[in-house]
């Protein structure tokens, strides 16, 4: 039920009158417990109080670059409100620096390899890619992983020949990516199987990856369902009922 009612206002000595609804009601009973003495004495009297949100100053400092702050603390460095803002920017650069530390696919040799998947592993998600010349799959792969490298920069993503990361590796098994964190293995993928085949996508890859936590993504579901349907129930239900209406017959 939402009839009204009528409140009355003090304004400049003038009492005025409006209606309210039985919801304002109440939430002007529920916030009469925070009134003071005197502006409840006013509310009871028939006036309704309105105040205005606190105005909050606009520090000027905070809108000064790093370089202007550094030159204001060269002439007074005891303002211990223009160092907090500058440790607060500088901590703010440090973290896009380390969220954007990577940028491409770097190659590796094999004495780099501890040290630059394993130890790396430590701090960050390390993808590595096992490939070799002349095989089209590897190719593919080390170009879609190009594009992600470029996209998802806090992760690592690094490539060797497979002969030096692990000596008489199978072709058979090329391309194959391993991911690791905190110096183990976190996932291995062998072939293009996981990731679509040969017409793969970056956002194919993005999602496989994203699967096991070595990249972040906004996708909500897995590309590959869009262009296969019958993998995500269309086209592969409807053969499998028109199979069984064959058996039937």
């Amino acid at each position: 039920m939402n009839t009204s009612s009528v409140e009355k206002q003090l304004v400049n000595g003038i009492e005025r009158k409006r209606e309210t609804t039985e919801w304002q009601d109440a939430i002007a009973k529920v916030n009469k417990a925070a009134l003071s003495p005197e502006e409840q004495k006013l509310y009871d009297e028939g006036n309704i109080l309105y105040k205005e949100a606190p105005v909050v100053e606009h520090n000027a400092k905070e809108d000064k670059s790093l370089q202007e702050i550094d030159e204001l603390l060269e002439d007074d460095d005891s303002d211990e409100e223009l160092q907090r803002i500058k440790e607060k920017r500088l901590a703010e650069m440090r973290a896009i620096a380390e969220k954007n530390k990577y940028k491409e696919v770097v190659e590796l040799t094999a004495g780099e390899y501890k040290q630059e998947v394993t130890e790396a592993s430590k701090e960050c998600y390390v993808v590595v890619l096992l490939y070799k010349n002349g095989i089209e799959g590897c190719d593919i792969l080390s170009a879609r992983l190009n594009e992600l490298a470029h996209k998802k920069r806090s992760t690592k993503f690094v490539k060797i020949l497979s002969h030096l990361a692990i000596p008489n590796y199978p072709d058979k098994l090329l391309p194959t990516l391993i991911v690791y964190r905190n110096t183990n293995h976190v996932k291995q993928f062998i072939g293009l199987a996981e990731f679509g085949g040969n017409n793969m996508t970056c956002d194919d890859l993005e999602w496989a990856l994203s699967r096991v936590g070595a990249v972040e993504t906004t996708m909500k579901s897995d590309p590959k369902e869009k262009k296969h349907p019958k993998f995500s129930g269309g086209m592969f239900s409807r053969e499998r009922d028109s199979y069984d209406d064959d058996s039937d017959d």
